[in-house]
């Protein structure tokens, strides 16, 4: 009988054991769910170098579209009345609305370098109509004075790259290389996105 009252109370206390165990997990749960916990910031995979010339050449396109024109524009126009300005119906394969032209400079650009690009004559380059994207015919011409660029890939740090872009500068008349420019673009890991967060025309 006396062994019955033994294995009875070794089982009660194990039962209480278990229970409080049970508690004391459950206030752990509760304590690690209710304290924000800080993971360290995922590091930038940095594009390699072709990537990096690639999307330079995007951007400069990009830029060219504002400042001199040359975006994909098929035969249909409007005319403005009150401007003159003969708008072309853009034939861009992927981009037919402005707010695909909008998206489209910010997947290359951080928010103020798109600021300053669109600064000038973005409103009035590209318009659209009928919820067709359409391009102003205000061509301006480049630099004709420069010649072949090259370009240097310059690692600052996980988060920021320089894009150094050098270009030649020709004579007037005979078109023979007298000196060169250098041209420092900023590619950086802005908000989960390499865009340039500096960019300017070479020529």
């Amino acid at each position: 009988m006396m062994q019955l009252k033994d294995v009875m109370k070794k089982k009660i206390a194990l039962v209480v054991l278990l229970s409080g165990l049970a508690v004391s997990l459950v206030f752990v749960v509760r304590s690690l769910d209710s304290t924000p916990v800080a993971f360290p910031k995922a590091a930038a995979l940095q594009p390699c170098g072709a990537e990096v010339e690639k999307a330079y050449k995007s951007a400069m396109e990009a830029v060219n579209w504002i400042r001199f024109g040359g975006m994909a524009a098929g035969g249909e126009y409007q005319e403005m009345k009150n401007t003159g300005v003969r708008y072309y119906k853009a034939a861009h394969p992927t981009i037919k609305t402005v707010a695909e032209l909008n998206a489209h400079y910010q997947s290359l650009f951080s928010e103020a370098m798109f600021n300053d690009l669109s600064a000038d004559n973005y409103s009035s380059r590209f318009i659209e109509i009928d919820g067709h994207l359409y391009i102003g015919d205000m061509a301006i011409g480049a630099n004709i004075l420069k010649g072949e660029e090259s370009y240097k890939i310059i690692r600052e740090n996980n988060e920021k790259i320089i894009f150094r872009v050098t270009v030649e500068d020709l004579a007037e008349y005979e078109g023979e290389v007298i000196g060169h420019t250098t041209h420092d673009m900023i590619y950086e890991y802005i908000d989960g996105k390499w865009v340039f967060s500096f960019f300017e025309l070479v020529r």
